[in-house]
């Protein structure tokens, strides 16, 4: 396996490893980081510091993403003024992250218009966002709130 088919391979398994809830995902066995020397980027853009958050990282630990090792969480919060989000998440796009996990709908949405490309996790959302799959794969999947 070259270098890049790896890294692509690594990139499924965090996407999978985040997205573990998503009815997308098939449960297998589970999947866990190794030692690898790329440190996979998670922008989190949410309204405040969340306890769901937490699980969701807790559940990124036992399954082997360990933070500072190889994964990293860059979080954009918005303090309770939505005018911030569209700014917040063109942040995260810039850094680049990997991944935006995000929280509420006008995260949602925000991130959806800053990117076509960095794959979006809702781990929660108010209503349907219009959000649809892209032509070459998901870009937005859903956690579900009973495996947090």
């Amino acid at each position: 396996m070259n270098a890049r088919s790896a890294a692509a391979a690594r990139w499924r398994e965090l996407w999978l490893g985040a997205g573990y809830c998503s009815p997308v995902c098939c449960r297998g066995d589970r999947l866990v980081g190794d030692d690898t020397t790329k440190v996979w980027r998670v922008g989190v853009l949410a309204p405040a510091a969340l306890r769901p958050i937490e699980s969701f990282k807790e559940r990124l630990r036992g399954l082997g993403w360990i933070e500072g090792k190889n994964v990293r969480f860059d979080y954009r919060r918005a303090e309770g003024n939505d005018s911030r989000y569209p700014s917040l998440a063109a942040e995260l796009v810039a850094l680049p992250v990997d991944l935006i996990l995000t929280w509420g709908t006008p995260a949602v949405l925000a991130a959806k218009r800053a990117t076509a490309k960095i794959p979006i996790v809702i781990g929660a959302v108010g209503r349907r966002c219009g959000l649809q799959p892209r032509p070459s794969g998901r870009q937005c999947d859903r956690l579900l709130d009973a495996e947090l």
